[in-house]
C-alpha cells in the first residue's frame, strides 16, 4: 500500500509540475523608447569591410512620430514619419516623397531590430536573406545601423 500512495504521489506532483510549466504564459518582451532627442552616427558597410561610411545624425521621437537630419552632402539629409516598436523591431514610416538617384536604405524607413545597451539605442536595418544566386556571381552585402545615444 505505500509504495502504491507513494508512486501516485510522485505522479500527480509530476503532473502538477507539468501543467504549471504549459500554463505560464511567457512575458511578451515590450520595449518603451522614451520620446526625446537623440545624436549618434548611421554607419553603411558591406560585408567584405571593403566600404564603410559614417554620418552624424540627429533623431527626435515624439508620441509615435519621428524627425531626422543626417550631416550629410548626399541625399537624403531628414526625413520624418510614424514609428511603432513591437517585440524588439522598430518600424518606421517616412512620409516623404523622393526622387531615386540614391541608395533608397539611406532613408530611416522600414523594419530594424532595435537594441538598448547602456545608454545606447541602436536600430539595424532588417534585410532579406538572398536566394538562387549563382556561385560564381560575387556578392557583397550592405549593412545600415544607427547607433544614438539620447542628449540630455
Amino acid at each position: 500500500m505505500f509504495r502504491f500512495t507513494s508512486m501516485k504521489t510522485t505522479i500527480l506532483t509530476f503532473l502538477l509540475a507539468v501543467t504549471l510549466f504549459c500554463g505560464c504564459k511567457k512575458s511578451s518582451s515590450v520595449t518603451i523608447i522614451q520620446d526625446g532627442a537623440f545624436s549618434g552616427t548611421f554607419t553603411i558597410k558591406n560585408s567584405i569591410n571593403t566600404y564603410t561610411e559614417s554620418i552624424p545624425v540627429s533623431l527626435t521621437l515624439n508620441q509615435g512620430e519621428f524627425t531626422i537630419s543626417l550631416n550629410t552632402n548626399s541625399k537624403p539629409v531628414g526625413g520624418n514619419g510614424t514609428f511603432s516598436v513591437k517585440n524588439g523591431i522598430a518600424t518606421f514610416v517616412d512620409e516623404n516623397t523622393w526622387t531615386g538617384e540614391f541608395d533608397r536604405n539611406r532613408i530611416l524607413n522600414g523594419e530594424y531590430d532595435m537594441e538598448i545597451k547602456g545608454r545606447d539605442l541602436i536600430f539595424t536595418r532588417r534585410t532579406q536573406p538572398q536566394t538562387n544566386i549563382h556561385s560564381a556571381t560575387s556578392y557583397v552585402q550592405m549593412s545600415y545601423q544607427y547607433v544614438l545615444k539620447k542628449d540630455n
